[in-house]
């Protein structure tokens, strides 16, 4: 942070206003995030009672908690390989670097992996709890 521009107090303001955006979404407007991503399908109760759990809500427990792990892993490095570039593109410099370029293809990737499997996972529990009972 030794040479601090304005670009950088932008990107600075920018990752701040989108932590705090998803903030007060997921800690004020939870209902309506249930709802835009559908998280609701499959679980009718609002208490998860761990005696009574079968194998298909363990699934998608696991595949909804990975799905936000890898969300919330990657979302930082993703914002700092895209700042990268742009600064880059701006200054004139060129973002040539192919590990670089791998990671951040990799974070985008992470990203959009963590979204489906939120958005999914009934499918992906289905789809691996039917392949449990196949080889039973």
């Amino acid at each position: 942070m030794m040479g601090i521009d304005a670009l950088s107090i932008l990107w600075i303001a920018i990752a701040i206003m989108v932590v705090v955006g998803l903030f007060v979404a997921l800690i004020f407007k939870a209902d309506k995030v249930v709802e835009l991503l559908k998280l609701d399908r499959g679980f009718d109760d609002d208490k998860i009672e761990i005696g009574s759990l079968e194998p298909a809500d363990i699934i998608k427990i696991g595949t909804f908690i990975i799905g936000g792990l890898l969300i919330l892993d990657n979302i930082p490095a993703f914002l700092s390989h895209t700042l990268f570039a742009l600064k880059g593109d701006v200054v004139g410099l060129e973002y040539n670097n192919i590990q670089d370029k791998f990671n951040w293809a990799v974070s985008a990737l992470n990203l959009i992996i963590g979204f489906l499997l939120i958005t999914n996972y009934e499918f992906v529990a289905k789809i691996l709890k039917t392949e449990k009972t196949e080889k039973e």
